[in-house]
């Protein structure tokens, strides 16, 4: 028999230690095979488990940016106008691409290619909220997509990543380093599409918009159905605010605020996907 402090290590179950007889001679034996076992298998599960976490995860990353890939935001952009329609909420979405990105390129080679796109991902991490859903669109395009967010909310994130990259410098194969700047466009549902394909079509319609507008600039899509509403204080009350909420904009009263046109007289111009509204005004920020 080995040593009371010897552990027997045995390769074939059917061929483990008499237990029994090792007890009977005044060894403290537990079925330390078993436990072993039982313990190399539920590792064996954590490292399996680790694995296809990891697949999961290289299945939907973009391999330059370490955001999502184009393929898995297709999908989370149509689960995301569904939930914001079953709870009549705001989506938003931006859509940004780097300016004088060819050029850039035709300067510099593929590895200042990875660089540029890497930093880019950076911003935007740092920019947005853990809510939030940022990813590598076509081309060199990325898209944040914004829950709960109206369109002037989703202003916030794409200023404070303009502003970011256009302080950033960039090296280059030769030459000193540049800044590059960034275009966005955004556009919201159901504001300005009904469907997530036609939203991501707004939010590059809006971003082709910035692009003609100059460098550095951002645009929101503006939808060709075109209304002007007014709002007459016929009672002469006192009157410091005036909004307007509706099925356009998820009832949402910081949205549209109206304008002040004469002593008692407020307006706005809203560009709507065509479509049937319902709507009122909000005064003072009560109905």
């Amino acid at each position: 028999w080995p040593a009371a402090s010897t552990v027997v290590i045995v390769n074939d179950l059917s061929e483990g230690p008499d237990l029994a007889a090792l007890k009977e001679a005044g060894y403290p034996v537990v079925s330390i095979w078993h436990v072993d076992v039982v313990d190399y298998f539920n590792k064996m599960i954590d490292q399996i488990t680790r694995l296809r976490e990891q697949i999961r995860s290289l299945m939907v990353l973009d391999d330059q940016s370490q955001l999502f890939n184009e393929d898995h935001y297709f999908s989370y952009l149509e689960d995301a106008v569904k939930r914001a329609v079953r709870y009549n909420h705001l989506v938003s979405l931006i859509m940004l691409e780097p300016d004088g990105f060819v050029e850039f390129m035709k300067n510099n080679g593929k590895s200042e290619e990875d660089k540029v796109m890497s930093g880019i991902a950076r911003v935007i991490k740092n920019s947005i909220r853990n809510v939030d859903f940022a990813a590598r669109h076509e081309g060199n395009k990325f898209v944040i997509l914004l829950p709960e967010t109206p369109k002037k909310g989703a202003l916030v994130p794409a200023n404070r990543i303009r502003a970011a990259l256009e302080h950033l410098p960039f090296d280059q194969t030769s030459g000193a380093p540049v800044k590059l700047t960034v275009s966005c466009g955004i556009a919201t549902f159901p504001i300005d599409a009904d469907k997530s394909g036609e939203l991501d079509n707004c939010a590059n319609l809006a971003l082709e918009l910035a692009k003609r507008q100059g460098r550095n600039s951002i645009a929101e899509y503006q939808p060709p159905q075109h209304a002007e509403l007014v709002y007459k204080n016929v009672d002469r009350r006192h009157i410091q605010s005036v909004a307007v909420v509706g099925d356009f904009n998820k009832w949402d009263r910081t949205a549209h605020l109206l304008e002040k046109r004469s002593e008692n007289v407020w307006s706005i111009a809203l560009n709507l996907h065509p479509g049937k509204y319902q709507y009122k005004f909000v005064i003072n920020d009560a109905t």
